[in-house]
């Protein structure tokens, strides 16, 4: 996979085909996957890869988090995936950033940096926590509750 910054002078986002209801027999997701794949547009941003951004359109988004009033729907499978947020509860793409992760933090899906995953589901985000940027009374919190350190 190869991440290419955008410039600021295209606007548009990747290409992305969603998969059917009920999900999709092995075969066929690779099948997708690899179209998809092979389709990348070198002159649109891309920050973060369509392998990730599908398993968030799989996982099942996270009931614990602040929610408000919001009615976030079911995605074409059946339930609320990772890809709808209170501040986007249709899930609206932009690009192929997984909306849960980039609205909550710090995100509950362990990194790269974990040592402990759950191994049937391989899911890790490639983010890593960098910098804590608020109140100070809550940073030792913030890093023994990291999922750089923790699963």
């Amino acid at each position: 996979n190869k991440l290419y910054m955008r410039d600021g002078t295209g606007r548009n986002t990747q290409n992305y085909k969603e998969p059917g209801r009920g999900g999709e027999r092995n075969d066929v997701f690779l099948y997708r996957m690899k179209r998809l794949e092979n389709n990348i547009n070198r002159r649109r941003g891309l920050h973060e890869t369509l392998w990730w951004y599908d398993q968030c359109r799989y996982r099942e988004a996270n009931g614990g988090l602040f929610r408000a009033d919001q009615n976030l729907g079911s995605n074409k499978i059946g339930y609320t995936s990772a890809s709808r947020t209170r501040q986007n509860r249709r899930g609206t793409r932009r690009g192929f950033e997984c909306p849960e992760e980039r609205d909550y933090f710090p995100y509950w899906v362990p990194t790269y940096q974990t040592e402990n995953v759950d191994e049937e589901s391989q899911q890790r985000t490639p983010w890593i926590d960098v910098a804590w940027l608020g109140d100070k009374s809550r940073c030792n919190y913030i890093k023994e509750n990291s999922f750089n350190r923790n699963a």
